[in-house]
């Protein structure tokens, strides 16, 4: 299990190698399961890729990334499973700026505080985090597709879904001066930053990446999970760029999921496998991080 684990990281990080091919496997925490059952996309109260507003409900992941810490074991599965709950889970709480969080990438506790909130479109939110060491990446998270149909933010973002140009391409350029902004600065001051997001997010992510790259990190990874990918021209300019001017961005798909399939999606791909299998939407919205097994590799 995870054989070569220092050639993988280096992969990650370094980029010296291509991605390997070999499956690499995971056992699930009891906590993310039990999580998964409470908070759940189809559960009776849904933080899993559902919007909610309460304070209670942040403290909530919070706490679920406060319990794990101690028990992610490698740099690989904090990666996997940190990334996941932070796109599909922690972004869709409305956070306010000065709220602090622990977020596991390492193992020594690392606080990230939220320092600003971005309207991308209609009230559609982006989150830049910045890290209390200095020597780590901030993080511009982005939330995916708010199905709250009642809200004008809810329907900016399934309408952001339905761009002809690509999911979220016109609002990605709407907010892009803002986001420009804020990743210099960090540039400036420090480190560069990293994008993460989920299905939606996944696509803003992706395009920060390729528009944005000068102010993205080149040494830690952006993570993308169950994305849809970009209009053809869009990948066709990503391959354009010479691949040591590219960030790392790595992406996490399932094969049941029917969004991933939709455009050319950019990045270092990883197929997500798990046991028990994933309906088509399950796959797409539940954490494949509570199955009892699960794997990826690279393609």
């Amino acid at each position: 299990m995870w054989k070569k684990r220092r050639n993988f990281w280096d992969l990650l990080f370094r980029r010296k190698k291509s991605f390997t091919k070999k499956e690499h496997f995971f056992i699930s925490i009891d906590e993310i399961q039990e999580f998964e059952k409470k908070y759940g996309y189809f559960s009776e109260y849904p933080l899993v890729g559902k919007v909610s507003s309460g304070a209670e409900d942040v403290d909530l992941v919070k706490n679920l990334l406060e319990a794990i810490h101690p028990q992610l074991q490698t740099p690989e599965q904090r990666l996997f499973i940190v990334g996941e709950i932070l796109t599909k889970v922690l972004a869709y709480r409305d956070l306010k700026v000065g709220m602090d969080i622990l977020i596991p990438f390492q193992e020594k506790k690392t606080l990230y505080t939220v320092e600003k909130v971005f309207d991308l479109w209609h009230g559609m939110p982006a989150f830049g985090l910045v890290p209390h060491k200095n020597s780590l990446s901030p993080i511009l998270l982005f939330r995916g597709t708010d199905f709250t149909f009642t809200s004008k933010r809810g329907l900016s973002s399934i309408l952001s879904d339905l761009d002809f140009s690509g999911p979220g391409y016109t609002t990605f350029f709407n907010a892009r001066h803002h986001l420009q902004k804020w990743l210099k600065e960090k540039a400036k001051k420090g480190k560069k930053a990293r994008v993460m997001g989920f299905s939606l997010g996944g696509a803003f992510a992706s395009y920060v990446s390729l528009y944005e790259r000068d102010n993205i990190s080149l040494d830690e990874p952006s993570l993308v999970y169950h994305t849809p990918g970009v209009h053809r021209k869009i990948f066709i300019e990503w391959g354009q760029v010479k691949a040591k001017h590219q960030p790392p961005l790595l992406v996490f798909i399932h094969p049941n999921d029917v969004v991933s399939k939709v455009g050319t999606i950019l990045g270092s791909i990883y197929t997500i496998s798990s046991k028990p299998q994933l309906p088509p939407l399950s796959a797409h919205v539940s954490l494949v991080s509570a199955q009892n097994e699960f794997a990826c590799h690279g393609e």
